[in-house]
């Protein structure tokens, strides 16, 4: 009997640090299953033909990879897709919840709108995975999620909402991590890489004039997402 891949799910992993990432899993022999509606940074849609996806080219390298279009905003699909991956794979071992968007909303600026997308998906969409995925690993006795904090989390410029969140992500994953049952892992990282949304932040810094205390004006110093994916 051949034994089974390990499994991995990783959210936001159509680009960027998800999508170097889940190359780098599945570079290693994961089965890994990308969770990524790709939309644009500013919401519109974007969606490439199935070999230029990051599932596409994890199978094109001789992987084993599929890809999702749901929302981590969307606790039911994320619970349903999770229940039909252990029982058709035989279970789930990691999940790391890349997804995140931006906007430029700072306590002053942005309207309502940009304040709550933020929010449903940076905090919103990490509780979302950690319902769908605790209870199939509590029951298998194995398992771990990963959450992407950010340094922003304790000194951003110009980004309330974004910053709020992924210091409440850094606290829920402490707590959590204290409370985990055997054999299973919640823990969080706070990497930073050149993707779209850090320049697409940097871009927002240089023009509002913030440089060198809070701002993010050392772009072209920042390593790529791939030099991360090993972390």
């Amino acid at each position: 009997m051949s034994r089974r891949p390990q499994v991995a799910v990783v959210t936001g992993g159509g680009g960027g640090i998800g999508g170097a990432i889940a190359q780098e899993l599945g570079r290693t022999g994961w089965y890994v299953v990308t969770v990524d509606p790709m939309v644009t940074l500013e919401g519109s849609e974007r969606l490439p033909e199935p070999e230029e996806t990051t599932a596409g080219r994890i199978v094109a390298a001789g992987g084993q990879a599929r890809a999702s279009s749901a929302s981590v905003t969307d606790g039911p699909a994320l619970e349903a897709l999770f229940g039909e991956l252990a029982d058709e794979l035989g279970g789930l071992d990691t999940v790391v919840n890349v997804a995140g968007i931006t906007r430029q909303v700072g306590f002053a600026h942005g309207d309502e709108q940009d304040w709550r997308a933020l929010l449903d998906v940076h905090l919103g969409g990490y509780l979302n995975v950690l319902r769908a995925a605790l209870p199939l690993m509590t029951s298998a006795g194995r398992g771990q999620v990963i959450g992407v904090t950010s340094g922003s989390g304790w000194r951003a410029a110009n980004a309330g909402a974004y910053s709020s969140a992924k210091r409440v992500v850094a606290n829920l994953t402490w707590e959590l991590g204290r409370a985990a049952p055997r054999g299973v892992r919640v823990n969080a990282i706070s990497p930073i890489a050149a993707t779209r949304m850090v320049a697409a932040a940097a871009e927002r810094a240089r023009q509002a004039g913030l440089t060198g205390d809070g701002g993010l004006n050392l772009f072209d110093s920042i390593p790529p997402p791939e030099a991360l994916a090993p972390l």
